[in-house]
């Protein structure tokens, strides 16, 4: 998912395997804005909200 630019750090593309997650960033992982991931994930997320109700 990483090399193939699904992953974005404070809304910047990650495509380096190898980028190191300094301390304190781990909450600034995501996806990158127009990944078909960021589609999915939104989609599954909207899917257990309505289940939950």
């Amino acid at each position: 998912m990483v090399v193939h630019g699904h992953i974005a750090l404070d809304d910047k593309k990650i495509d380096a395997p190898s980028y190191l997650v300094k301390s304190g960033e781990e909450d600034l992982i995501g996806f990158y804005k127009g990944s078909v991931m960021e589609k999915y994930h939104k989609d599954q997320v909207s899917k257990a909200g309505e289940k939950a109700e």
